[in-house]
Protein backbone atom coordinates (compact mmCIF):
# COMPACT_ATOMS: atom_id res chain seq x y z
CA UNK A 1 0.00 0.00 0.00
CA UNK A 2 1.36 3.45 -0.99
CA UNK A 3 0.93 5.90 1.30
CA UNK A 4 3.05 9.40 2.09
CA UNK A 5 3.34 13.01 2.37
CA UNK A 6 3.47 16.00 -0.14
CA UNK A 7 4.61 19.72 1.32
CA UNK A 8 4.62 22.85 -0.47
CA UNK A 9 5.82 26.24 0.70
CA UNK A 10 8.45 28.62 0.52
CA UNK A 11 11.39 27.69 2.35
CA UNK A 12 14.92 29.69 2.82
CA UNK A 13 17.90 27.42 2.55
CA UNK A 14 22.08 28.43 3.18
CA UNK A 15 22.51 31.26 0.12
CA UNK A 16 19.34 31.05 -1.57
CA UNK A 17 16.57 33.52 -1.03
CA UNK A 18 12.64 31.92 -0.15
CA UNK A 19 12.20 29.59 -3.13
CA UNK A 20 9.15 27.52 -3.52
CA UNK A 21 9.88 24.19 -2.23
CA UNK A 22 7.90 20.58 -3.02
CA UNK A 23 8.62 17.69 -0.98
CA UNK A 24 6.68 14.62 -2.27
CA UNK A 25 7.47 11.47 0.38
CA UNK A 26 6.36 8.30 -0.61
CA UNK A 27 6.09 5.53 1.87
CA UNK A 28 5.33 1.47 0.60
CA UNK A 29 3.84 -1.01 3.38
CA UNK A 30 3.33 -4.26 3.32
CA UNK A 31 0.20 -4.66 4.74
CA UNK A 32 -1.27 -7.71 7.31
CA UNK A 33 -4.50 -7.42 8.27
CA UNK A 34 -6.24 -9.70 10.88
CA UNK A 35 -9.80 -9.22 10.44
CA UNK A 36 -12.66 -10.02 12.27
CA UNK A 37 -16.21 -10.15 10.30
CA UNK A 38 -19.50 -9.40 10.86
CA UNK A 39 -22.24 -10.33 8.39
CA UNK A 40 -25.88 -11.33 9.29
CA UNK A 41 -28.01 -13.23 6.95
CA UNK A 42 -29.70 -12.12 3.78
CA UNK A 43 -30.56 -14.07 0.54
CA UNK A 44 -29.63 -11.14 -2.45
CA UNK A 45 -27.19 -9.32 -0.66
CA UNK A 46 -25.69 -9.48 2.81
CA UNK A 47 -24.21 -6.01 4.76
CA UNK A 48 -20.46 -6.41 6.55
CA UNK A 49 -18.35 -5.22 9.07
CA UNK A 50 -15.01 -6.07 9.99
CA UNK A 51 -13.07 -4.63 12.19
CA UNK A 52 -9.07 -5.45 13.45
CA UNK A 53 -5.30 -4.94 14.03
CA UNK A 54 -3.00 -4.40 10.59
CA UNK A 55 0.42 -4.77 10.91
CA UNK A 56 2.11 -2.18 7.87
CA UNK A 57 6.07 -3.46 7.41
CA UNK A 58 7.84 -0.73 5.89
CA UNK A 59 9.20 -1.63 2.13
CA UNK A 60 10.65 1.28 0.98
CA UNK A 61 10.28 5.09 1.48
CA UNK A 62 11.49 7.82 -1.21
CA UNK A 63 11.26 11.00 -1.65
CA UNK A 64 11.82 14.24 -3.93
CA UNK A 65 13.26 17.15 -2.98
CA UNK A 66 13.41 20.32 -5.38
CA UNK A 67 13.34 24.00 -4.66
CA UNK A 68 12.57 25.81 -7.99
CA UNK A 69 12.47 22.61 -9.60
CA UNK A 70 15.95 21.77 -8.39
CA UNK A 71 17.04 19.09 -6.16
CA UNK A 72 18.36 21.05 -2.81
CA UNK A 73 21.88 21.20 -2.44
CA UNK A 74 22.08 21.32 1.46
CA UNK A 75 22.89 19.44 4.21
CA UNK A 76 20.34 17.86 7.16
CA UNK A 77 21.69 16.82 10.19
CA UNK A 78 20.20 14.06 12.24
CA UNK A 79 19.39 14.11 15.84
CA UNK A 80 22.89 11.64 16.41
CA UNK A 81 25.08 13.80 14.36
CA UNK A 82 24.81 12.10 10.61
CA UNK A 83 25.09 14.73 8.24
CA UNK A 84 23.23 13.60 5.20
CA UNK A 85 22.23 15.21 1.39
CA UNK A 86 18.47 16.80 2.11
CA UNK A 87 17.03 15.15 -1.15
CA UNK A 88 18.73 12.19 -0.48
CA UNK A 89 16.10 9.86 -2.95
CA UNK A 90 15.91 6.55 -0.38
CA UNK A 91 15.21 7.64 2.83
CA UNK A 92 13.91 4.56 4.63
CA UNK A 93 16.19 5.03 7.39
CA UNK A 94 14.48 7.97 8.65
CA UNK A 95 10.83 5.93 9.49
CA UNK A 96 10.06 3.31 11.43
CA UNK A 97 10.13 -0.20 10.09
CA UNK A 98 6.69 -1.15 11.22
CA UNK A 99 3.14 0.29 12.19
CA UNK A 100 0.63 -0.99 14.34
CA UNK A 101 -2.99 0.31 13.32
CA UNK A 102 -6.63 -0.15 13.26
CA UNK A 103 -8.93 -1.07 10.74
CA UNK A 104 -12.38 -0.77 9.81
CA UNK A 105 -14.16 -1.62 6.72
CA UNK A 106 -17.97 -1.74 5.90
CA UNK A 107 -19.87 -2.76 2.55
CA UNK A 108 -22.32 -5.21 1.35
CA UNK A 109 -21.59 -9.01 -0.82
CA UNK A 110 -24.30 -8.65 -3.50
CA UNK A 111 -25.00 -12.36 -4.71
CA UNK A 112 -25.06 -12.16 -8.18
CA UNK A 113 -25.62 -15.55 -9.04
CA UNK A 114 -25.37 -19.09 -6.08
CA UNK A 115 -21.33 -19.06 -6.73
CA UNK A 116 -20.53 -15.02 -8.11
CA UNK A 117 -20.57 -12.58 -5.29
CA UNK A 118 -19.44 -9.01 -5.68
CA UNK A 119 -18.18 -6.63 -2.90
CA UNK A 120 -18.41 -2.87 -2.45
CA UNK A 121 -17.26 -1.47 0.26
CA UNK A 122 -15.42 1.21 2.24
CA UNK A 123 -12.37 1.20 4.27
CA UNK A 124 -10.41 2.89 6.88
CA UNK A 125 -6.95 2.75 8.72
CA UNK A 126 -5.20 4.44 11.56
CA UNK A 127 -1.57 4.24 12.48
CA UNK A 128 -0.88 4.56 16.51
CA UNK A 129 3.38 4.49 16.18
CA UNK A 130 5.24 7.70 15.34
CA UNK A 131 6.61 7.54 11.93
CA UNK A 132 9.35 9.49 12.14
CA UNK A 133 12.92 7.30 13.50
CA UNK A 134 13.94 9.18 16.93
CA UNK A 135 17.12 10.39 14.82
CA UNK A 136 14.63 12.15 12.19
CA UNK A 137 11.78 14.03 14.49
CA UNK A 138 12.06 17.43 14.06
CA UNK A 139 11.05 20.16 16.10
CA UNK A 140 8.63 22.99 14.83
CA UNK A 141 9.12 26.55 15.37
CA UNK A 142 7.76 26.35 19.14
CA UNK A 143 9.84 23.49 19.89
CA UNK A 144 7.68 21.27 19.87
CA UNK A 145 8.14 17.37 18.08
CA UNK A 146 4.80 16.81 16.49
CA UNK A 147 3.84 13.65 15.54
CA UNK A 148 3.33 12.01 12.34
CA UNK A 149 0.98 8.73 11.83
CA UNK A 150 -0.35 6.81 8.87
CA UNK A 151 -4.05 7.71 8.28
CA UNK A 152 -6.01 6.44 4.90
CA UNK A 153 -9.52 5.74 3.49
CA UNK A 154 -10.79 4.37 0.36
CA UNK A 155 -13.45 1.92 -1.73
CA UNK A 156 -13.13 -2.07 -1.78
CA UNK A 157 -14.60 -3.04 -5.20
CA UNK A 158 -14.38 -7.22 -5.30
CA UNK A 159 -15.30 -10.31 -7.32
CA UNK A 160 -15.51 -13.53 -5.39
CA UNK A 161 -16.59 -16.84 -6.82
CA UNK A 162 -17.88 -19.51 -4.62
CA UNK A 163 -17.23 -23.31 -4.85
CA UNK A 164 -19.85 -25.45 -3.71
CA UNK A 165 -19.48 -28.92 -2.63
CA UNK A 166 -22.02 -31.25 -4.45
CA UNK A 167 -24.40 -31.44 -0.61
CA UNK A 168 -24.50 -27.56 -1.04
CA UNK A 169 -27.18 -25.09 -2.19
CA UNK A 170 -28.59 -22.07 -2.59
CA UNK A 171 -30.57 -21.72 1.29
CA UNK A 172 -26.88 -23.36 2.87
CA UNK A 173 -25.45 -19.74 2.12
Amino acid sequence: MRMGQKYYGKMKWSGFDYRDVIRDINLNYIQVPILFKYSPEGKDARFYIMAGPQVGILASAKQKFTNDGVSIPNKVTANDGTVEDAALEDIKHRYQKVDMMARLDIGVDIFATPSLIINLGLTTSYGFIELNDKNWEVQNFKGEIPKSHNFYAGLNIGICYKFFDKDDDEESR
